[in-house]
């Protein structure tokens, strides 16, 4: 199962629905990067926190597509915030 069917399949969008396909891998591309340059460490593709984080993330955006939402432009939710945390001080030294 390719990336953006595990995407649809977390956020429960019907496989055959690809209305909105563009901007979901648009949204995991995203993902990645952000979790690249966040965390100062390369995206790895069989790493499972990696992928929950890129799912979390994607979900979050696709959601909330408000210019502003009703949170903090600078705060997503913990679960997010933790695991990135986490992806960062587990990967010392790492360099992109």
């Amino acid at each position: 199962m390719d990336e953006l069917e595990l995407i649809k399949n977390y956020l429960r969008i019907d496989p055959d629905n690809t209305d909105d396909d563009i901007q979901l891998s648009g949204l995991i591309e995203a993902a990645r990067l952000y979790i690249s340059n966040s965390t100062g460490i390369t995206y790895d593709t069989h790493n499972e926190l990696h992928a929950l984080c890129t799912k979390l993330l994607v979900a979050h955006w696709y959601s909330d597509r408000s210019i502003v939402g009703q949170s903090s432009l600078s705060e997503y939710p913990h679960s997010i915030s933790a695991l990135l945390n986490h992806l960062e001080l587990s990967n010392p030294g790492e360099s992109l």
